[in-house]
């Protein structure tokens, strides 16, 4: 009866060893899986906040180039009104206004073009960083996988040697 039950405790405790290191590996891959996901989702949400950045940029540039537009109709008026021709000193101004306006313009959307490139290589980097948490999590898998094999083998051998086992 002792050898029956020596026996059964043996082999619960092989069973034991073998669950606990697959459940440990399949945990570790779970994460895996989570930390890819967790990634891409940060990652897309960097890019649509991007994308956001760049669409509002450039209707903020369309509507400064209709007022910039309206203020240089203004400006030829009021010469206008004034008598003024459109040579010269006025010419200038006007060439001088439309060029700083447009300049203006130019250094609005490198500025969003800026943060926008940001906001991709963050995305990317994100993405970087859970797959490496993703291979991480998969290496320790199979590392407690084969730590539990190895444990099963040394409990095999130990109850072996004590005649648990046959």
């Amino acid at each position: 009866m002792a050898a029956v039950t020596s026996t059964v405790l043996a082999v619960g405790a092989l069973v034991g060893t073998a669950v606990s290191a697959g459940m440990s590996y399949y945990g570790y891959q779970q994460q895996a899986k989570t930390s890819e996901r967790i990634a891409d989702y940060n990652a897309k949400v960097a890019e649509n906040q991007a994308i956001q950045q760049e669409m509002e940029a450039n209707e903020s540039i369309r509507r400064r180039r209709r007022e910039q537009r309206g203020f240089k109709g203004r400006q030829r008026a009021k010469f206008a009104a004034a008598g003024v021709q459109y040579e010269g000193t006025p010419l200038a101004v006007m060439a001088e206004s439309a060029g700083l306006m447009e300049l203006q313009n130019a250094d609005f959307y490198r500025a969003s073009q800026s943060r926008s490139s940001s906001l991709y290589s963050q995305a990317s980097l994100t993405r970087q960083e859970g797959y490496a948490r993703a291979s991480a999590a998969r290496m320790q898998g199979g590392i407690s996988l084969l730590s539990g094999g190895i444990g099963l083998a040394s409990n095999y051998n130990t109850f072996k040697h004590q005649g648990a086992l046959r």
